[in-house]
């Protein structure tokens, strides 16, 4: 531990009150917490002015490089501040703490806000889980052809509720679910009612 000297208290005093502590500290040579440590012992409190003003001081500026552009993390900082730092830095070759393992499962919404599962099959390569369920079972899925949900819930990824459309089928769908829940149901209830008709003015032309 380096001790303050009087010289440097004296720096201090003398400009505590119109330069921010980080600043001092990199004038006295020191870790960027040691002016403010050494304020605190020396019982010399910045007003709430002067500390806001140090706030817009210490803000980046658009165009500024920052101060330690280009330098190696020993010119700005102590060997100290180095040491006590150092653990919470990545190793080569280590995962973060949070990293998913193959086949966790995460919800994520698209750009209409609905959710969607993904599965993680391999290190940075996240699929859907409703086309990762289908491709298990039936193989790959036509480009001419689209995966929809059966009842229309995107969470609901059993392979039973899967199915393939084309891509006009879909849109009409997710237009359909996308009316007030009485109307889809006269919709629904329509197209119920005409599949019957159908039905039986065939058995009567035949």
């Amino acid at each position: 531990m380096k001790f303050f000297t009087k010289k440097e208290d004296q720096y201090l005093r003398d400009n505590y009150l119109t330069t921010p502590a980080c600043a001092m500290s990199r004038v006295l040579g020191r870790c960027k917490s040691s002016a403010r440590q050494r304020l605190n012992v020396l019982g010399l409190i910045v007003p709430r002015e002067s500390v806001e003003e140090f706030k817009k001081y210490s803000h980046f500026k658009k165009g500024v490089p920052a101060s330690n552009k280009g330098l190696k993390q020993s010119q700005y900082m102590s060997t100290a501040a180095i040491e006590k730092v150092s653990h919470t830095w990545f190793k080569v070759g280590k995962n973060p703490h949070n990293t998913k393992s193959d086949g966790e499962i995460t919800m994520r919404l698209d750009k209409t806000k609905k959710r969607y599962q993904f599965i993680r099959v391999s290190e940075a390569n996240w699929i859907p889980l409703h086309r990762h369920n289908w491709m298990q079972v039936h193989g790959a899925i036509p480009k001419a052809l689209k995966l929809a949900f059966k009842d229309g819930d995107t969470l609901n990824c059993s392979i039973d509720n899967l199915e393939l459309v084309t891509a006009a089928e879909l849109m009409k769908r997710n237009s359909f679910h996308n009316y007030p829940k009485p109307l889809a149901l006269m919709v629904q209830l329509r197209g119920a009612l005409n599949r019957q008709i159908n039905k039986q003015s065939k058995t009567i032309n035949q």
